[in-house]
């Protein structure tokens, strides 16, 4: 509805430059809560082609507590299993994102 709910939270991850204003997190600041937060952008900010799985993306969702240059390891590949278990679709893990339907990608 172009509110800018999506521009805010590109500020936040630093994807786009912020001009002024502070962003609070349960009253601290972003910074200090950023490993508790996850964005996932609108449809149209995705390339849906490029070769990744279900179980790779969700496990993305990690990238933020593994720091710098460290891979997704046996503890992450575990926890973004049970997230595609708790949403009904663990048999997708291996498909590739361009092979999943609208409702199975989001």
């Amino acid at each position: 509805n172009g509110a800018g709910k999506s521009t805010l939270l590109r500020a936040c991850q630093d994807l786009v430059p912020k001009t002024s204003g502070e962003v609070q997190i349960y009253g601290k600041p972003y910074k200090e809560q950023r490993k508790a937060v996850g964005y996932v952008p609108q449809r149209e900010s995705v390339d849906w082609d490029f070769p990744v799985s279900a179980i790779d993306v969700v496990a993305m969702g990690t990238y933020g507590k593994l720091g710098w240059f460290r891979r997704v390891g046996k503890m992450q590949r575990k926890f973004s299993m049970e997230c595609l278990e708790r949403v009904g679709i663990p048999h997708l893990a291996d498909r590739q994102i361009s092979q999943l339907s609208g409702g199975q990608q989001q």
